[in-house]
């Protein structure tokens, strides 16, 4: 169970509410070590100012945990994707894919149908992250995405994306409105290129 961030939530304050374990660790230790300084020395009252600050602390924890921005929200469809793409998992693919999603000449149904060949023919056993960079503009967002896939039989393959996004209201999320396949082991690709076939 988690909570969506509402659409005009300023983008500044999204970290708030991002998982931030460093920084969480940075303001709990000082505290601490504050309380146990103040509890040796008798000093009572500046420990109690200790307690509400770890208090509060606790707090901003629990409600990270609970709420999500939509940064999180995208990087989570990303990973989806990618998993499902490893997975040659058509159905959970094809629930990422917009209706009126675009790759190269191909529309939502035809993905379908050549997705589902073409993954099998790979015979992909791991599909990583291996770098994405986001640009969220409201209800829109395009994501540069580099993934580094496993195949049995051709051996690792690096892919370079550029995918567009739509975030749809609740209870849909986002959603691939269009993709591009920038890259190939090295190789620049020319607009409307499409996954190759298998040889």
């Amino acid at each position: 169970m988690y909570f969506r961030l509402w659409d005009q939530f300023p983008t500044v304050l999204w970290p708030l509410f991002e998982f931030q374990p460093f920084f969480w660790l940075a303001v709990a230790l000082p505290g601490m070590a504050a309380l146990w300084i103040c509890y040796s020395r008798g000093r009572r009252l500046v420990a109690r100012a200790g307690w509400l600050i770890l208090l509060l602390l606790a707090v901003w924890i629990a409600v990270a945990q609970v709420v999500v921005t939509p940064r999180e929200r995208l990087e989570d469809r990303q990973n989806l994707l990618a998993r499902a793409a490893a997975e040659s998992n058509i159905h959970d693919l094809m629930l990422l894919l917009a209706p009126n999603v675009q790759f190269g000449p191909w529309n939502r149904q035809e993905m379908k149908t050549e997705l589902a060949s073409r993954l099998a023919a790979a015979h992909i056993t791991g599909n990583f992250i291996r770098s994405s960079t986001n640009e969220i503009h409201g209800r829109e967002a395009v994501t540069l995405i580099a993934v580094w896939t496993q195949t049995r039989d051709f051996g690792p393959i690096l892919s370079r994306w550029r995918l567009t996004w739509q975030d749809e209201p609740r209870p849909e999320n986002w959603r691939v409105v269009g993709l591009r396949l920038l890259q190939l082991n090295h190789h620049h690709m020319p607009p409307g290129s499409v996954i190759p076939l298998a040889r």
